[in-house]
């Protein structure tokens, strides 16, 4: 798919992807344990108006976080459940984002849209919406079977409005674990995923929210 369609939906691929090419993924049903998520190529960004942000230089860099961490390229099809959350952030006015690994987990990816003209609010809810509807999700790549669920993750609200969610993908190696969230910071709207094997720390994840969303913002 084109890059600038990596936003929600390609992060958890990429997750999964990461777990074949690096153990597999397995184990128990959704839980209350935040989890985390992966990272894949970061996508262009589309032009948009001469008034709007460069929401690319917005975006997690690897000179931002500590040792270790790289850009991931690798690419692959996001599950059909989140394709409104990808086709809401293709709306943009301005679009880019950014996947981040330590190969393979734990793994990051961000993603950033300007919807201009209080278009955010709007934006925001049909992205919370999207993924938040998701429930369960079956998932097959790479010759690999992997189901999870989607649920609500308490997490300190950030920016004007946020919201969390947790996935746990189970296959026949080990469970991936994500934490998810959407905020929105005046005319943005922004995506977060973080994920790793088994768990997540909520300490990891909330140090990584907390930069993006001070970068995102300043």
């Amino acid at each position: 798919m084109p890059s600038r369609r990596r936003t929600a939906g390609l992060c958890v691929a990429a997750v999964v992807a990461a777990s074949v090419a690096g153990c597999g993924s397995s184990g128990g049903g959704h839980r209350s344990v935040a989890p985390s998520s992966v990272a894949s190529a970061p996508s262009a960004a589309p032009t948009g108006s001469s008034a709007s942000p460069d929401v690319r230089a917005q975006l997690l860099a690897v000179t931002d976080l500590p040792a270790g961490w790289s850009v991931d390229t690798a690419a692959t099809k996001a599950p059909a459940c989140l394709n409104t959350a990808t086709q809401t952030a293709e709306r943009a006015a301005a679009y880019a984002d950014v996947n981040l690994t330590q190969q393979p987990l734990p793994a990051m990816q961000e993603a950033l849209g300007y919807f201009p003209g209080g278009g955010a609010t709007a934006a925001y809810t049909t992205v919370t919406g999207s993924v938040a509807g998701c429930g369960q999700v079956s998932y097959t790549i790479a010759g690999a079977k992997f189901a999870g669920s989607i649920g609500p993750l308490t997490f300190p609200a950030v920016a004007d409005q946020s919201t969390a969610y947790s996935l746990n993908l189970n296959g026949a190696g080990g469970t991936i674990a994500l934490d998810i969230i959407v905020f929105r910071a005046g005319d943005e709207v922004g995506l977060f995923y973080y994920a790793d094997f088994g768990s997540v720390e909520q300490s990891e994840f909330a140090k990584y929210v907390a930069l993006a969303v001070k970068k995102a913002t300043a």
